[in-house]
Protein backbone atom coordinates (compact mmCIF):
# COMPACT_ATOMS: atom_id res chain seq x y z
CA UNK A 1 0.00 0.00 0.00
CA UNK A 2 1.41 3.86 0.17
CA UNK A 3 -0.56 5.06 -3.19
CA UNK A 4 -0.65 8.78 -3.22
CA UNK A 5 -3.93 10.09 -1.53
CA UNK A 6 -4.65 6.27 -0.08
CA UNK A 7 -1.70 5.57 1.89
CA UNK A 8 -3.75 2.92 3.44
CA UNK A 9 -5.50 1.67 0.89
CA UNK A 10 -9.37 0.76 0.82
CA UNK A 11 -12.20 -0.84 2.12
CA UNK A 12 -14.01 -2.46 -0.66
CA UNK A 13 -17.46 -4.26 -0.90
CA UNK A 14 -19.00 -5.24 -4.02
CA UNK A 15 -22.27 -6.46 -4.59
CA UNK A 16 -24.30 -8.69 -7.10
CA UNK A 17 -27.87 -8.41 -7.59
CA UNK A 18 -29.16 -12.09 -7.03
CA UNK A 19 -31.27 -13.64 -9.67
CA UNK A 20 -30.86 -9.60 -11.91
CA UNK A 21 -32.13 -11.26 -15.34
CA UNK A 22 -34.95 -12.73 -13.90
CA UNK A 23 -35.91 -9.17 -12.22
CA UNK A 24 -34.93 -7.29 -15.09
CA UNK A 25 -37.32 -9.48 -17.19
CA UNK A 26 -39.97 -8.68 -14.35
CA UNK A 27 -39.76 -5.07 -13.85
CA UNK A 28 -38.24 -4.02 -16.83
CA UNK A 29 -35.23 -1.55 -17.44
CA UNK A 30 -36.90 1.89 -16.03
CA UNK A 31 -38.37 0.20 -12.63
CA UNK A 32 -34.58 -1.74 -12.10
CA UNK A 33 -32.84 1.50 -12.57
CA UNK A 34 -35.46 3.24 -10.09
CA UNK A 35 -34.88 0.64 -7.43
CA UNK A 36 -30.65 1.33 -7.79
CA UNK A 37 -31.15 4.81 -7.39
CA UNK A 38 -32.82 4.06 -4.24
CA UNK A 39 -29.85 2.04 -2.83
CA UNK A 40 -27.34 4.58 -3.99
CA UNK A 41 -29.28 7.00 -2.69
CA UNK A 42 -28.61 6.06 0.97
CA UNK A 43 -24.85 6.55 0.30
CA UNK A 44 -25.15 9.65 -0.91
CA UNK A 45 -27.17 11.20 1.51
CA UNK A 46 -24.63 9.88 3.85
CA UNK A 47 -21.99 11.17 1.79
CA UNK A 48 -23.53 15.01 1.46
CA UNK A 49 -23.66 14.46 5.27
CA UNK A 50 -20.00 14.00 5.63
CA UNK A 51 -19.40 16.69 3.30
CA UNK A 52 -21.28 19.53 5.27
CA UNK A 53 -19.03 18.21 8.34
CA UNK A 54 -15.58 18.18 6.22
CA UNK A 55 -16.08 21.35 4.47
CA UNK A 56 -18.73 23.75 6.55
CA UNK A 57 -17.48 22.44 10.11
CA UNK A 58 -14.50 21.58 9.62
CA UNK A 59 -14.83 18.19 11.29
CA UNK A 60 -11.75 15.94 10.20
CA UNK A 61 -11.23 13.28 13.17
CA UNK A 62 -13.19 11.41 15.81
CA UNK A 63 -15.78 13.96 17.29
CA UNK A 64 -15.27 13.83 21.28
CA UNK A 65 -18.77 13.82 23.03
CA UNK A 66 -19.80 14.18 26.76
CA UNK A 67 -21.46 10.61 27.37
CA UNK A 68 -20.62 7.30 24.94
CA UNK A 69 -17.78 6.61 22.19
CA UNK A 70 -16.49 9.05 20.10
CA UNK A 71 -18.23 9.68 16.51
CA UNK A 72 -16.66 8.82 13.76
CA UNK A 73 -17.35 10.25 9.87
CA UNK A 74 -15.92 9.87 6.82
CA UNK A 75 -16.82 9.61 3.13
CA UNK A 76 -18.29 6.06 1.97
CA UNK A 77 -18.84 5.83 -2.14
CA UNK A 78 -20.86 3.63 -4.22
CA UNK A 79 -21.27 3.10 -7.63
CA UNK A 80 -23.76 0.46 -9.44
CA UNK A 81 -22.79 -1.21 -13.31
CA UNK A 82 -25.01 -3.74 -14.80
CA UNK A 83 -25.80 -6.04 -11.83
CA UNK A 84 -23.52 -4.65 -9.61
CA UNK A 85 -22.59 -2.38 -6.57
CA UNK A 86 -19.37 -1.09 -5.56
CA UNK A 87 -19.05 0.04 -2.06
CA UNK A 88 -15.82 1.46 -0.96
CA UNK A 89 -13.99 3.64 1.30
CA UNK A 90 -10.35 5.45 2.06
CA UNK A 91 -8.90 3.85 5.28
CA UNK A 92 -7.09 6.81 6.15
CA UNK A 93 -8.25 9.78 7.64
CA UNK A 94 -9.41 12.76 5.55
CA UNK A 95 -6.61 15.11 7.33
CA UNK A 96 -3.84 12.52 6.85
CA UNK A 97 -4.74 11.13 2.91
CA UNK A 98 -2.19 13.51 1.17
CA UNK A 99 0.11 11.78 3.86
CA UNK A 100 2.96 9.10 3.21
CA UNK A 101 2.94 5.50 4.67
CA UNK A 102 6.36 6.75 5.81
CA UNK A 103 5.07 9.61 7.68
CA UNK A 104 2.38 7.71 9.00
CA UNK A 105 4.21 5.26 10.57
CA UNK A 106 6.62 7.88 12.15
CA UNK A 107 4.08 9.20 13.94
CA UNK A 108 1.99 6.31 15.11
CA UNK A 109 3.35 6.29 18.80
CA UNK A 110 2.08 9.96 19.06
CA UNK A 111 0.24 10.16 22.21
CA UNK A 112 -2.18 12.83 20.41
CA UNK A 113 -2.07 11.97 16.83
CA UNK A 114 -1.40 8.54 16.96
CA UNK A 115 -4.61 7.33 15.76
CA UNK A 116 -4.20 8.95 12.55
CA UNK A 117 -1.95 6.37 11.34
CA UNK A 118 -4.09 3.55 11.95
CA UNK A 119 -7.17 2.72 9.83
CA UNK A 120 -10.51 4.54 10.26
CA UNK A 121 -12.83 2.50 12.69
CA UNK A 122 -15.17 0.46 9.99
CA UNK A 123 -18.21 0.36 12.02
CA UNK A 124 -19.84 2.93 9.87
CA UNK A 125 -18.68 0.92 6.53
CA UNK A 126 -20.26 -2.14 8.09
CA UNK A 127 -23.49 -0.73 8.95
CA UNK A 128 -23.82 0.79 5.50
CA UNK A 129 -23.21 -2.42 4.11
CA UNK A 130 -26.24 -4.12 6.35
CA UNK A 131 -28.33 -1.22 5.00
CA UNK A 132 -27.83 -1.66 1.84
CA UNK A 133 -29.00 -5.18 2.17
CA UNK A 134 -31.86 -4.40 4.10
CA UNK A 135 -32.50 -2.40 1.99
CA UNK A 136 -32.42 -4.54 -1.57
CA UNK A 137 -34.98 -7.04 0.25
CA UNK A 138 -37.57 -4.30 0.65
CA UNK A 139 -37.40 -3.62 -2.32
CA UNK A 140 -36.59 -6.74 -4.16
CA UNK A 141 -33.45 -6.05 -5.22
CA UNK A 142 -31.52 -9.06 -3.06
CA UNK A 143 -27.78 -8.00 -2.71
CA UNK A 144 -25.01 -10.80 -1.90
CA UNK A 145 -21.62 -9.79 -1.38
CA UNK A 146 -17.94 -9.76 -0.01
CA UNK A 147 -15.66 -7.38 1.35
CA UNK A 148 -12.40 -6.51 1.01
CA UNK A 149 -8.63 -4.31 1.75
CA UNK A 150 -6.10 -3.85 -0.22
CA UNK A 151 -4.77 -0.85 -2.84
CA UNK A 152 -6.90 0.31 -5.71
CA UNK A 153 -7.76 3.02 -7.84
CA UNK A 154 -11.54 4.44 -7.76
CA UNK A 155 -11.48 7.52 -9.41
CA UNK A 156 -14.97 8.48 -10.41
CA UNK A 157 -13.92 11.26 -12.58
CA UNK A 158 -12.22 9.10 -15.07
CA UNK A 159 -14.63 6.05 -14.36
CA UNK A 160 -11.81 4.03 -13.38
CA UNK A 161 -11.94 1.25 -10.58
CA UNK A 162 -9.07 -1.38 -10.59
CA UNK A 163 -7.38 -3.18 -8.16
CA UNK A 164 -6.57 -6.49 -6.28
CA UNK A 165 -9.70 -5.95 -3.51
CA UNK A 166 -12.42 -5.49 -6.26
CA UNK A 167 -11.25 -9.27 -7.90
CA UNK A 168 -10.92 -10.91 -4.59
CA UNK A 169 -13.96 -9.06 -3.67
CA UNK A 170 -15.34 -10.29 -7.29
CA UNK A 171 -14.02 -13.91 -6.57
CA UNK A 172 -15.80 -14.65 -3.31
CA UNK A 173 -18.91 -12.73 -3.71
CA UNK A 174 -20.14 -15.50 -6.82
CA UNK A 175 -19.64 -18.59 -4.32
CA UNK A 176 -22.24 -17.78 -2.02
CA UNK A 177 -25.65 -19.33 -1.91
CA UNK A 178 -27.73 -16.57 -0.27
CA UNK A 179 -28.31 -12.76 0.53
CA UNK A 180 -25.46 -11.55 2.67
CA UNK A 181 -22.10 -10.53 2.95
CA UNK A 182 -18.83 -12.38 3.72
CA UNK A 183 -15.37 -11.34 4.18
CA UNK A 184 -11.83 -12.03 1.82
CA UNK A 185 -8.63 -12.94 3.84
CA UNK A 186 -7.51 -9.65 2.35
CA UNK A 187 -9.93 -8.08 5.73
CA UNK A 188 -8.64 -7.07 8.66
CA UNK A 189 -10.82 -7.33 11.51
CA UNK A 190 -10.84 -4.50 14.07
CA UNK A 191 -10.65 -5.27 18.01
CA UNK A 192 -14.23 -4.12 18.11
CA UNK A 193 -16.03 -6.28 15.44
CA UNK A 194 -17.38 -9.07 17.61
CA UNK A 195 -21.26 -7.31 16.69
CA UNK A 196 -20.80 -7.65 12.91
CA UNK A 197 -19.42 -10.97 12.13
CA UNK A 198 -20.85 -14.52 13.28
CA UNK A 199 -18.86 -18.10 12.11
CA UNK A 200 -20.42 -19.06 9.83
CA UNK A 201 -19.76 -21.58 5.98
CA UNK A 202 -22.92 -22.58 4.70
CA UNK A 203 -23.76 -19.88 2.84
CA UNK A 204 -20.93 -21.13 0.63
CA UNK A 205 -21.45 -22.96 -2.59
CA UNK A 206 -20.44 -26.79 -2.28
CA UNK A 207 -17.87 -27.19 -4.26
CA UNK A 208 -15.99 -24.20 -3.05
CA UNK A 209 -12.78 -25.09 -1.79
CA UNK A 210 -10.86 -22.40 -1.81
CA UNK A 211 -9.15 -20.30 1.74
CA UNK A 212 -11.35 -18.38 3.45
CA UNK A 213 -12.50 -16.72 6.38
CA UNK A 214 -15.95 -18.84 7.89
CA UNK A 215 -17.34 -15.78 8.72
CA UNK A 216 -20.07 -13.83 7.64
CA UNK A 217 -21.86 -9.94 8.21
CA UNK A 218 -24.83 -10.46 11.22
CA UNK A 219 -27.06 -8.26 8.86
CA UNK A 220 -30.27 -9.72 9.91
CA UNK A 221 -29.14 -8.12 13.82
CA UNK A 222 -28.95 -4.97 12.01
CA UNK A 223 -32.69 -5.48 10.54
CA UNK A 224 -33.71 -6.19 14.00
CA UNK A 225 -32.41 -2.96 15.13
CA UNK A 226 -33.62 -1.04 12.62
CA UNK A 227 -36.99 -2.09 11.32
CA UNK A 228 -40.58 -3.38 12.50
CA UNK A 229 -40.88 -6.18 10.36
CA UNK A 230 -40.28 -9.71 10.54
CA UNK A 231 -37.31 -10.86 8.33
CA UNK A 232 -37.88 -14.09 7.84
CA UNK A 233 -41.51 -13.17 6.68
CA UNK A 234 -40.16 -10.39 4.15
CA UNK A 235 -37.73 -12.99 2.40
CA UNK A 236 -40.58 -15.73 2.41
CA UNK A 237 -42.84 -13.37 0.17
CA UNK A 238 -40.31 -12.62 -1.92
CA UNK A 239 -39.48 -15.91 -2.37
CA UNK A 240 -43.19 -16.25 -3.42
CA UNK A 241 -43.21 -13.46 -5.30
CA UNK A 242 -40.35 -15.08 -7.57
CA UNK A 243 -39.19 -18.24 -8.43
CA UNK A 244 -38.69 -19.90 -5.27
CA UNK A 245 -34.99 -20.06 -5.60
CA UNK A 246 -33.19 -22.45 -3.15
CA UNK A 247 -31.19 -19.06 -2.57
CA UNK A 248 -33.96 -18.04 -0.58
CA UNK A 249 -34.20 -20.95 2.27
CA UNK A 250 -30.59 -21.02 2.52
CA UNK A 251 -31.12 -17.12 3.14
CA UNK A 252 -33.60 -18.12 6.30
CA UNK A 253 -31.14 -20.98 7.58
CA UNK A 254 -28.66 -18.28 7.80
CA UNK A 255 -31.02 -15.80 9.49
CA UNK A 256 -32.24 -18.44 12.25
CA UNK A 257 -28.67 -19.32 12.52
CA UNK A 258 -28.21 -15.79 13.12
CA UNK A 259 -30.38 -15.51 15.82
CA UNK A 260 -28.15 -17.13 18.26
CA UNK A 261 -26.26 -14.01 18.36
CA UNK A 262 -28.54 -11.51 19.65
CA UNK A 263 -26.98 -8.71 22.04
Amino acid sequence: MGRKNSPLGFVVALFDVLGFEFRLKKYGLDEIQSKYYKIVEIVNKNSEKNRILFEQLNITAPLMIADGPPMVFYDIRAIYSSDSILLWSNLAWKIVQDKSIETLRKNENHSAYGYLSKPVPLEPFLSMCAELICRSIEIDLPLRGAIAMGDAVLNETDKVFIGSPIVDAARLEKEQKCIGLSICTSYIKQQDHSKFFIPYSEHFKEDYRAERNDCALNWPLYWLNSRNTDLINAIEEMATRNDNHSYYLNTIEFIKYSQKYKY
